[in-house]
C-alpha cells in the first residue's frame, strides 16, 4: 500500500491506495488542497464521477509535490539459491532497500536535491520509491533567447552544486538527463532520481539499464570504471543540447 501518490505535473494524491489500483483510481487535491476528491475511472473510459473523501489529510506545503516510481529487482537464478557458505542468497530487493537508507539520511539534504521520502519493499521483488518532485523538467522549461546564456549558466551552476554534494557523500548520479533536472519558476534547480544508480549497486540489482545512453560519458559506454567526471560529461551534453 502507498501512503501518498502524486502524478508528475498534477496535484494528484493517493491515500492508502493499493499499487494494483493505480490504473483505476486517481486522488486529486481541489482548490487550496483543503479537500480531496476521488476520481474513479474505468479502464479505457473517461472520468465519470467525483466523490469527496472525508478526513483526508493535505500536505503542509501547498507547492509540495511527490512522485512515486516502482520497479522490480533482478531475481537470482533458480540454480543459485545458496551462496558459497551454504546460506540462502539475500534477495536483491533487500539489498536495494538497505542501500536506499543512505539516500533518506540527513547528510544528503541539499537545496538542489529532491529529497527521498520513503522506499518500500513490496512482494515479488518490487520496490516503490517515494520522492519529492519540485518544479518542471528541463525539457518542458522555456528559456528565452534574450538571456539564454545567463540562464543556462545559472542552471549548470546549481546542477554542479548538487553533483558536488553527492560526490562529497561518496555518491555519483550516473543517471543525469534533462527530465531529471527540475526547474522552478524562478529557475531554481533540483536533481531528481539521482539515487537509482547507487541503490541498485551500480545497476547490479536490476535487469534494466540505468541512464540515457545519449548522455553517457565515453568511459560508461566502453564499460570502464565510472567516476564523478562521467556526470560532468553528461551535464555538458545537456547544456550543449
Amino acid at each position: 500500500f502507498l501512503s501518498v501518490v502524486v502524478v508528475r505535473g498534477e496535484r494528484e494524491i493517493g491515500k492508502n491506495c493499493n499499487i494494483s489500483q493505480l490504473s483505476r483510481q486517481k486522488w486529486v487535491f481541489s482548490g487550496k488542497i483543503r479537500r480531496v476528491m476521488r476520481i474513479t475511472t474505468a479502464p479505457g473510459e473517461q472520468q465519470h464521477q467525483q466523490q469527496p473523501i472525508r478526513g483526508a489529510m493535505a500536505p503542509a506545503k501547498l507547492n509540495y509535490r511527490i512522485s512515486v516510481s516502482t520497479f522490480f529487482a533482478k531475481s537470482h537464478p533458480s540454480d543459485e539459491c545458496c551462496g558459497s557458505n551454504g546460506l540462502p542468497l539475500t534477495p536483491n530487493s533487500i539489498g536495494i532497500y538497505g542501500r536506499s537508507q543512505k539516500l533518506k539520511g540527513e547528510a544528503l539534504r541539499h537545496e538542489n536535491l529532491c529529497q527521498y521520502l520513503d522506499v518500500v519493499r513490496g512482494k515479488h521483488e518490487r520496490t516503490i520509491i517515494v520522492q519529492e518532485y519540485a518544479g518542471s523538467p528541463l525539457t518542458e522549461t522555456f528559456i528565452g533567447e534574450n538571456n539564454k546564456q545567463e540562464t543556462l549558466l545559472r542552471v549548470g551552476f546549481q546542477v554542479l552544486r548538487a553533483l558536488d554534494h553527492l560526490n562529497r557523500e561518496g555518491l555519483m548520479c550516473r543517471n543525469l538527463e534533462p527530465v531529471h533536472i527540475l526547474i522552478s519558476r524562478d529557475f531554481g534547480v533540483k536533481l531528481y532520481n539521482y539515487g537509482l544508480y547507487y541503490m541498485t549497486h551500480s545497476g547490479k540489482y536490476v535487469s534494466f539499464p540505468i541512464g540515457n545512453v545519449k548522455y553517457h560519458a565515453p568511459e560508461v559506454l566502453l564499460g570502464s570504471r565510472e567516476n564523478p567526471k562521467s556526470d560532468i560529461w553528461s551535464l555538458g551534453m545537456i547544456l550543449a543540447e
